[in-house]
C-alpha cells in the first residue's frame, strides 16, 4: 500500500530522529530539504542555525509528494494541477527514487 503526504507552499514538513531535524519545504516552486545546525533550528537564521543540502527545481505547480510505493521511498512533482490522480509522465513525474532495504 502506498503512502504519501503532499508538501506545498507554506506547508513544510519536519522529520526528526531525535538526533537530527529535517524539513522539506517547498518555496518559489522548489523543494528544498533543510537540515537544522545549530538548536536555534528553522527559527533562526539560514547557513547559521539550518541549512538547505538538497533541492529540486520544479517545472510543475510547485505541489510535490514525499512517500513510499513498491519498496522505494519517492519524491514526484505535479506537473499541471490534474494532481497525482492523474498518468505518471503526463501530469507527474517521479523526480527521485531510493530502494527500500
Amino acid at each position: 500500500m502506498a503512502q504519501y503526504i503532499e508538501i506545498t507552499l507554506g506547508n513544510p514538513h519536519e522529520l526528526t530522529n531525535n538526533i537530527s531535524t529535517f524539513r522539506y519545504n517547498v518555496s518559489g516552486g522548489i523543494l528544498y530539504l533543510d537540515q537544522e545546525i545549530t538548536a536555534l533550528g528553522f527559527s533562526g537564521v539560514e547557513n547559521t542555525d539550518w541549512a538547505s543540502i538538497e533541492n529540486h527545481t520544479g517545472g510543475g505547480t510547485g505541489v510535490f509528494r514525499l512517500g513510499v510505493r513498491s519498496a522505494h521511498w519517492n519524491v514526484d512533482e505535479e506537473l499541471d494541477g490534474t494532481g497525482f490522480t492523474g498518468v505518471e509522465n503526463v501530469n507527474w513525474i517521479n523526480i527521485e527514487k531510493h530502494k527500500l532495504s
